[in-house]
């Protein structure tokens, strides 16, 4: 698939504390690719695509589409909605949305806009005022004033940051359909976690104004690059124990729970080694018959699961994952299995 955008050496600093830095960050985005920017805050999120969108001016390195085009010359193919909202008070939600489109042609311009009014259920609040629309609505016209111009590139700070979780769902995959519909590639910046995973085809995890991983979403949550990731993107436990033989891409390892024979992706980990074992929740399945015990110290229920963290011997919290089936009581044992293919190890 060809590139569309292409970030090399990027480098930002600020005098003031609370934004951060970038430093020496690369990367490239396909065309009709969607990736989600995730990390803590502060960590220069909207640092990186302000730069992009050339809100902000770069110290060193290159912002290049299509290879060779600067960004000045892009501008016209791509639209930017910042965190805070954009909407003019003054205008129609008409008018709003064709704010930075150019179309001479005003049957072409209008019929542009009542699409747009149209995917995003606005019909009947065209003629409107941004006061007299809900938070949702708004998000909804902001979309769809980012959209009316069919850039090739969109980029989002925050879209969905104001929404309940119901409402997020619902436009958030309302953009999504509509994006690769029309083949548009996304860089979305995102706290949900959520979100990043359910609509991105990859995900960039940024810390400390640097790229700890850039892959495809699923593999960001199932193959963290270390262990810092694997704490960042959901719960987890990390078993810390010396590496044994070696197998093809398997090692066994001896931890508090167990000798286990597991897979590792890792290439810096060799026999003898002192390294984590990772085993998420849903790893770890309550059974009857399980091999492993533990006495329930805690239960957060999630909806369809409860995360449920186990005493197991000298190991104060052991997190596994119990379904509305499950009869997980507090103080009470449970036994689970664990699915090692869903484990691996990690450097320390």
């Amino acid at each position: 698939m060809k590139t569309l955008l292409e970030v090399k050496n990027l480098r930002k600093s600020f005098d003031h504390k609370s934004i951060a830095a970038i430093e020496n960050l690369s990367f490239e985005l396909l065309q009709n690719e969607i990736v989600s920017i995730i990390g803590p805050s502060g960590t220069g999120k909207s640092t990186l695509v302000k730069m992009i969108a050339g809100e902000i001016a770069a110290d060193e390195g290159s912002i290049l589409f299509d290879k060779n085009i600067s960004i000045d010359n892009f501008k016209n193919n791509f639209s930017y909605v910042p965190q805070e909202l954009s909407l003019d008070n003054s205008k129609t939600i008409f008018e709003n949305i064709g704010t930075h489109l150019i179309e001479e042609n005003e049957e072409k311009r209008h019929h542009a806009i009542r699409d747009m009014i149209e995917v995003f259920g606005l019909q009947y609040k065209d003629h409107k005022y941004p006061s007299e629309l809900s938070t949702g609505q708004k998000s909804r016209v902001e979309m769809a004033k980012a959209l009316v111009t069919n850039p090739r590139l969109l980029i989002l700070d925050e879209p969905f940051a104001n929404l309940d979780r119901s409402l997020r769902n619902e436009i958030k995959s309302e953009l999504v359909e509509i994006l690769k519909e029309r083949k548009i590639s996304a860089l979305i910046v995102t706290h949900n976690l959520e979100d990043a995973f359910s609509h991105s085809d990859k995900i960039m995890v940024l810390n400390d104004g640097g790229i700890k991983q850039f892959s495809p979403a699923r593999e960001v949550y199932t193959r963290p690059a270390d262990a810092w990731v694997a704490h960042f993107t959901g719960p987890v436990n990390l078993m810390a124990g010396t590496v044994g033989e070696a197998k093809t891409d398997e090692f066994q390892q001896t931890n508090k729970l167990d000798t286990f024979t597991v897979p590792c992706y890792d290439k810096k980990i060799n026999s003898g080694d002192f390294a984590y074992m990772l085993i998420r929740p849903e790893a770890c399945v309550v059974s009857k018959e399980g091999k492993y015990k533990g006495k329930v110290k805690k239960i957060i229920h999630l909806g369809p699961t409860s995360e449920v963290w186990l005493q197991i011997g000298g190991i104060e919290r052991f997190k596994v994952s119990a379904s509305l089936s499950d009869t997980v009581v507090i103080n009470r044992s449970v036994k689970f299995d664990i699915n090692i293919d869903q484990c691996q190890l990690l450097s320390i």
